[in-house]
Order: structure tokens, then C-alpha cells, then sequence
């Protein structure tokens, strides 16, 4: 195996939005998911002008009330210099937050920061708490991530059998990535 692990970007867990207006006012007021909404449309150009540092400013908002989508979103947009300045450590500061509140995506991104040292100290340790955390969840991509690991040794005793058996899993639970190295394996341990 020679992948990395993968980072997955901003979430679209918008739940049936009214028009740009009527989100506006309701966020104004301070309504968290609102709030969320409305960033959601600015980061993505959903019925205004795509905005990231609009977007920023409301998730920042619903964030701060505690809602995990937002906190989950803003690490990505920290961590993937995505309209904002690149900034790892508030990257793991809001992933940290989300993953905290049970987030999966959150969880599994946080590991990939600790396994890769960006924003905090590398930790193989720390980078696999997180993606079993996830992976318990049903999440693929946790899944997938912990296949590397043990794949490439990273952080674990090497074990192809873990690894296969992550692969698998991964699979089983929407990881594109997870399916093709997993096929790929079991064609090349049948042929030999």
C-alpha cells in the first residue's frame, strides 16, 4: 500500500433551506442552524454570491453556539486554505471541538492531523484513537485511514491482515478508496 490518508472537506448537512432572505433574518437572530445555512450558501454560491469569508463569519457564529456541522466545517477551511489564510492549529482547534461532540468526519480529520504532525505534535497513537472513534461510528473513510496505517506500518506493527480487514470494512462503508485497493488486493492475492 502506498496511499495516504485522506482528508475529507467541508459537509453539506444543510437540512431544507427557505430562500436566501428568510435564512438570513433567522441567522441574524441568532438561530444557530440557521446560521450554518447561511454559511453553507456563501461557501458554496448557493443562491448568493460565493463568499468564503462570509461563509467564515457564520459558521464562526453557529460555531460558537456549539453546533458541530459548522466547527467541523471551519477546521476544513482552516486546514485546506479554502478562502480563508491556511491555519493547522485552528484547524485542530475546531475539528478537536467537533470530534469531541461524537462528529465522525471531525474525528477521522483530527487523526490525520495527528498522524501527520500538522497543527499538533505528530502522534501515530493519538491519530488511531481517533480514527477507531470514527470507524466504531460506521464511518469509511476512519476505516480506510486505519488500513494505511496498519498497510504501511505507520505508527503499528505492520499487519496485512488488519489491514485488509480495515480495507474491507472500509468498503462495506462507502469508501471508494477503500474498495478499489481492497479489489485490488484480492485479485493480486489470487493470482499468486
Amino acid at each position: 500500500m502506498t496511499t495516504g490518508l485522506v482528508c475529507i472537506n467541508n459537509q453539506s448537512f444543510a437540512v431544507e433551506a427557505p430562500d436566501f432572505q428568510q435564512t438570513k433574518q433567522l441567522a441574524e437572530k441568532g438561530d444557530a442552524i440557521a446560521q450554518f445555512n447561511l454559511g453553507l450558501m456563501y461557501d458554496n454560491g448557493d443562491n448568493v454570491q460565493k463568499d468564503s469569508f462570509k461563509a467564515l463569519e457564520w459558521y464562526s457564529k453557529a460555531a460558537d453556539q456549539g453546533l458541530v456541522n459548522a466547527q467541523s466545517n471551519l477546521g476544513s477551511m482552516y486546514e485546506n486554505d479554502d478562502g480563508v489564510p491556511l491555519d493547522y492549529k485552528k484547524a485542530v482547534e475546531y475539528y478537536t471541538k467537533a470530534a469531541n461532540q461524537g462528529d465522525a468526519t471531525a474525528q477521522t480529520n483530527l487523526g490525520i492531523m495527528y498522524s501527520n504532525g500538522k497543527g499538533i505534535s505528530q502522534s501515530y497513537q493519538k491519530a488511531e484513537e481517533y480514527f477507531l472513534k470514527a470507524a466504531k461510528q460506521g464511518y469509511g473513510d476512519a476505516y480506510f485511514n486505519l488500513a494505511v496505517m496498519y498497510g504501511q506500518g505507520k505508527g503499528v506493527q505492520r499487519d496485512f491482515k488488519k489491514a485488509d480487514e480495515y480495507m474491507k470494512q472500509g468498503c462495506l462503508h462507502q469508501n471508494k478508496q477503500a474498495c478499489e485497493f481492497y479489489a485490488a488486493r484480492q485479485k493480486d492475492m489470487q493470482s499468486h
